[in-house]
């Protein structure tokens, strides 16, 4: 049985060593990336049920208010709907 030691990729060959030494800290580097997209998806779903609290706010008036700066009940205690 042969062992494998090398992969080509064209005309060059990639020690499994060299080859390991560069996927290991990408997949470790999505992964911690990944993390934080599950952290800031749970921030966003938090913010999004608080505001469907109030009467009348669906997801469409929820996603406006958002894009208005408007992340909590509190925030639009003062805000003038004029000016929204």
């Amino acid at each position: 049985m042969k062992k494998i030691n090398s992969i080509g990729y064209g005309d060059k060959i990639i020690g499994l060593s060299a080859l390991f030494t560069i996927i290991i800290p990408c997949l470790l580097y999505v992964t911690y990336l990944l993390s934080d997209l599950i952290i800031l998806r749970e921030k966003v779903n938090e913010i999004m049920s608080e505001l469907r609290k109030i009467p009348g706010v669906g997801k469409e008036t929820e996603k406006d208010l958002i894009m208005l700066g408007y992340t909590a009940i509190e925030s639009l205690k003062d805000a003038n709907p004029e000016e929204m």
